[in-house]
């Protein structure tokens, strides 16, 4: 296994398939590497795929310090000079949107040629000015409250409301094992620094190319927001999967792909 250590000095373990364009995934909330494998397999043919598990995700070092948003996007800086990375397209799922945000807040284009959003939300909490987040204050205070307490709880309805299909017992039960490899306390104290973000003012900064990427049927941030980002994103195209929900990398994979595959090839 292979692994960077960032400036404060966590282990994070990454791989790297293919030549090319690099393109960097960023996970979503408690994911691992594991959940980009059908991305990496189709898309190393022509570019260099790094995926890798932000601290205390997965395989990396359970350091149980820095967990909030903007230590993480230092982290993703941090792996991208370790690798000598430039040029590259960004790939932002969920939370893993969220830390792309913040990236691009703090370091601008550096690195970068491209970013890619997928289901994400410029902020997660509904309120008068902004409908399209993933739930109100109570609701985002009962959800950290509840990972702190009862992870695997969480996860399993979660997992169900991520797919416009049901899972597989089969894939529900790896993608479970994945997530609980994050400690309780990580996952709690991590999303509530999530739930605290509003990159909406950071939208019209961008300065690369971007395509926002959602599922029609997303019951974790409306369709409504996607729409929003992509209009306030100078020269942003928008990418709606009418068949998928929250993840539609893997509910519609092929499609997913030949989306990223032309989108990198454009920039």
């Amino acid at each position: 296994m292979a692994f960077i250590t960032t400036n404060d000095g966590a282990k994070l373990f990454y791989e790297e398939k293919g030549q090319g364009r690099p393109i960097v995934f960023v996970n979503g909330w408690c994911t691992t590497t594991r959940f980009w494998k059908k991305q990496v397999e189709a898309l190393s043919e022509n570019f260099r795929c790094i995926t890798y598990d932000p601290r205390d995700f997965g395989e990396s070092e359970k350091v149980e310090r820095g967990r909030r948003v903007a230590r993480y996007a230092r982290d993703l800086y941090d792996l991208m000079n370790a690798l000598d990375v430039s040029g590259a397209i960004l790939v932002g799922w969920s939370s893993g949107g969220v830390i792309s945000l913040c990236y691009t807040d703090l370091f601008r284009d550096e690195h970068l040629a491209g970013l890619v959003l997928v289901d994400t939300g410029a902020c997660a909490v509904s309120k008068p000015d902004w409908p399209y987040g993933f739930g109100s204050p109570a609701e985002l205070r009962e959800f950290v409250d509840s990972a702190a307490t009862d992870l695997k709880g969480v996860c399993l309805p979660l997992l169900d409301q991520e797919f416009k299909e049901p899972l597989s017992p089969e894939d529900k039960a790896w993608m479970l094992d994945e997530m609980l490899k994050t400690p309780a306390s990580t996952a709690s104290i991590f999303v509530q620094d999530e739930f605290n973000q509003d990159f909406r003012d950071v939208l019209p900064g961008i300065n690369i190319p971007t395509l926002v990427a959602c599922g029609a049927h997303s019951q974790v941030y409306p369709m409504g927001g996607a729409v929003y980002m992509a209009e306030k994103i100078p020269g942003a195209k928008l990418e709606v999967f009418e068949d998928s929900g929250h993840t539609p990398y893997i509910e519609k994979t092929e499609q997913f792909n030949e989306m990223l595959h032309s989108f990198a090839l454009s920039v």
